[in-house]
């Protein structure tokens, strides 16, 4: 993320319980190219990323990474951070069952297309 005046931000979150470092080139770029694909602009997006969680992310600390990012949407990765969307306050929540793990079989991958619909971008309202 860049800092904008003093203050970093993300419009979108995108959560997973990988590590950083084991997330390969290819699996970025087919984040970067969903995610674009969805509406959303590189500079709009935070990849963040909890492998200390383990499994499971509470609602409350993605509402707090949310708030301090002011993001208006979450994309969890793999279901295994939190089995259903949370119902927060003004942030969208989708939840791809294993975005990663499904980019090598096409079935997978479609399903995980359909899960991040959620995610798509709102187009702004103009006069």
């Amino acid at each position: 993320m860049k800092p904008v005046g003093n203050q970093c931000y993300a419009t979108l979150i995108a959560v997973t319980g990988r590590e950083r470092a084991s997330i390969t080139a290819a699996e970025s770029e087919a984040l970067d190219k969903a995610l674009r694909a969805l509406g959303w602009r590189p500079n709009e997006v935070a990849l963040l990323c909890v492998p200390e969680l383990n499994s499971a992310v509470s609602a409350s600390t993605l509402y707090a990474y949310a708030r301090a990012l002011n993001a208006e949407t979450l994309v969890l990765l793999e279901r295994a951070l939190l089995p259903q969307a949370p119902k927060l306050p003004w942030v969208k929540c989708a939840i791809c069952a294993d975005f990663f793990g499904s980019l090598g079989d096409d079935k997978k991958k479609r399903t995980a297309w359909i899960q991040l619909q959620a995610a798509r971008r709102t187009p702004a309202l103009t006069d």
